[in-house]
C-alpha cells in the first residue's frame, strides 16, 4: 500500500488516534456517574457500593487509551515515511534554484 497525504487511512489513524483519548473519557465520566448513582441508592457508602462504577470507568479509559495510542505511533510513522519520500525532490528543486545563472547571454 502506498502512503500518501491523500491515503484515506492516514486520515483515519489521524482521527482516531485524536478521537479515541475523548471516548474513553466520555466512558470514565459514564463509569463516574453510575458509581454515584449506586452511592444514592445505598444507606452507607461503602468500597462495595461504588467499586463496580469506577471499575467501569477505568475499564473504559484503558480502551481509549488502547485505541489511541497505536493510531498515533502508526500515524506518526506513516506521516515521517511521507515527508522523507519527498525530502529527495525538495533537495533538487533547492539545488535547481540555488544553481548560478549564467552572467552572459548563451550565443547561438
Amino acid at each position: 500500500m502506498k502512503w500518501t497525504p491523500s491515503n484515506p487511512s492516514l486520515a483515519f489513524l489521524a482521527s482516531a488516534s485524536s478521537v479515541s483519548p475523548y471516548i474513553g473519557l466520555f466512558g470514565t465520566v459514564w463509569g463516574i456517574m453510575n458509581a454515584f448513582r449506586g452511592l444514592a441508592d445505598v444507606q452507607q457508602a461503602t468500597l462495595a457500593s461504588v467499586a463496580p462504577g469506577i471499575a467501569e470507568a477505568l475499564v473504559a479509559t484503558a480502551i481509549g487509551l488502547f485505541a489511541a495510542i497505536p493510531a498515533v505511533v502508526a500515524y506518526n510513522r506513516y506521516a515521517y515515511e511521507i515527508e522523507a519520500s519527498g525530502q529527495p525532490l525538495r533537495d533538487l528543486h533547492r539545488r535547481v534554484l540555488e544553481h548560478p545563472r549564467p552572467t552572459r547571454p548563451l550565443t547561438s
